[in-house]
């Protein structure tokens, strides 16, 4: 499995993911290969990189040793966390990697995994909570305009961290 290194995401969006429950363990110790050749170092980050795509347990035992090493600060906070994922989710479908579909499933994802926290609704992106099941049922807006609607979160979204 190869991995673009401009897809590769930084120890603190790891560390997001980690928190909200939607890390998707297989892939980081391709990831963790991918930051020891950007030069970061240390021996959480060289186990990391070490393990196999189903070393599942690993990953999560050895990941805060590999954000001590990058200088990382654990996001402990769920409403943190999301922010960062949700600027992530927002800059991907900006810059065309992901489509409006992908976000509300990305968004969904986020509440299911942490019992639909309230603090997410007041993030952009988490006020579209809700719209994928309009799409899958097929009623209210048209696509357009849900499309649209996302199209303006992610726009909200990034305006947050500008």
């Amino acid at each position: 499995m190869t991995t673009n290194p401009e897809d590769v995401p930084s120890l603190a969006l790891v560390s997001a993911w980690e928190t909200l429950g939607t890390l998707r363990t297989e892939l980081v110790p391709i990831w963790a290969a991918h930051w020891l050749a950007q030069g970061l170092d240390g021996e959480g980050i060289v186990a990391l990189a070490s393990l196999g795509p189903s070393d599942i347990r690993e990953v999560h035992d050895l990941l805060p040793d590999a954000l001590v090493d990058a200088g990382v600060e654990p996001i402990s906070r769920a409403g943190a966390a999301a922010r960062l994922a949700f600027d992530h989710v927002a800059r991907m479908h900006l810059d065309g990697k992901a489509g409006w579909r992908w976000v509300l499933t990305a968004v969904t994802g986020v509440f299911v995994q942490n019992d639909y926290g309230r603090e997410f609704h007041n993030e952009p992106l988490g006020a579209l909570y809700g719209l994928e099941d309009e799409v899958a049922g097929g009623w209210g807006r048209r696509l357009e305009e849900i499309e649209a609607e996302v199209h303006d979160a992610c726009e909200r979204q990034i305006q947050l961290t500008s």
